[in-house]
C-alpha cells in the first residue's frame, strides 16, 4: 500500500513540474516585467534595475508565498495535529 501511495505522489509531482515550466515564462513576461518597469527606481535598491529585476521579483515572490503558506498551514490546528489525530494502521492486510 505504501508503494502505491509513494508512486501516486511522485506522479503528481512529476506532472506538475512541466506545468510550472510552461507557466513561468508567460507569468514573468505578463506580470513581473511590467511591474518592474512601473516600479522604477523605488525598488532598485532591493531588486536592481533592468530586465533582471523582474526575475528577482518573481523568485522573491515565490519564496514569500512559500513562507506564508507554510506559516498559515502551521497555525491551522487541524492540519498541524493531523499525525496525532489519525489512528495508526496496525491491522495486517494479507497479500492479494
Amino acid at each position: 500500500v505504501q508503494g502505491r501511495v509513494f508512486a501516486a505522489r511522485m506522479m503528481i509531482v512529476l506532472f506538475a513540474l512541466p506545468i510550472g515550466f510552461v507557466l513561468a515564462g508567460p507569468i514573468l513576461e505578463g506580470m513581473f516585467v511590467p511591474l518592474s518597469d512601473s516600479i522604477g527606481s523605488g525598488m532598485a535598491g532591493l531588486f536592481g534595475t533592468g530586465r533582471e529585476a523582474a526575475y528577482r521579483m518573481m523568485f522573491s515572490s515565490i519564496g514569500a508565498f512559500i513562507v506564508l503558506s507554510t506559516l498559515l498551514a502551521w497555525f491551522f490546528r487541524p492540519l498541524r495535529d493531523l499525525e496525532s489525530r489519525i489512528p495508526d494502521f496496525d491491522v495486517s492486510v494479507p497479500p492479494e
